[in-house]
């Protein structure tokens, strides 16, 4: 719909015929969109899915610092506190109060829970 869709048509919804429905609708009317799709519509009106939006939401809470750290931590290597804060040029204490802040805003419990979200989130692979 956001791309100029005039209708959209649910295989599983309606009773007889939904396409002869949805043409007669777009003829008399210029669009044709059901009671279910709207709903969802009004539900989920930018069209992104739930943990998109959830995920997003998260992102928005974090600063460039606390990426520049999730990415460092939980990165192929591996890398303990120490490592990481000499390839972020903190001190390791700093990279382990940032590891905390992170996981108290994202409701996490630990570094293997912020390295799970990590990957969800598409920030490491």
């Amino acid at each position: 719909m956001h791309l100029g869709a005039r209708g959209y048509i649910v295989k599983t919804e309606g009773n007889g015929n939904p396409f002869v429905q949805a043409v007669e609708q777009m003829r008399t009317n210029g669009c044709y969109i059901t009671e279910r799709v709207h709903r969802c519509m009004l539900e989920n009106p930018d069209g992104i899915s739930k943990e998109e939006r959830e995920r997003k939401e998260a992102l928005a809470l974090l600063s460039s610092r606390h990426l520049e750290v999730i990415k460092e931590v939980i990165s192929d290597r591996e890398p303990n506190s120490t490592q990481a804060a000499a390839n972020l040029n903190l001190k390791p204490r700093t990279v382990d109060s940032h590891i905390y802040n992170i996981c108290k805003l994202l409701g996490l419990k630990s570094r293997m829970g912020l390295g799970l979200w990590a990957v969800r989130a598409g920030l490491v692979k």
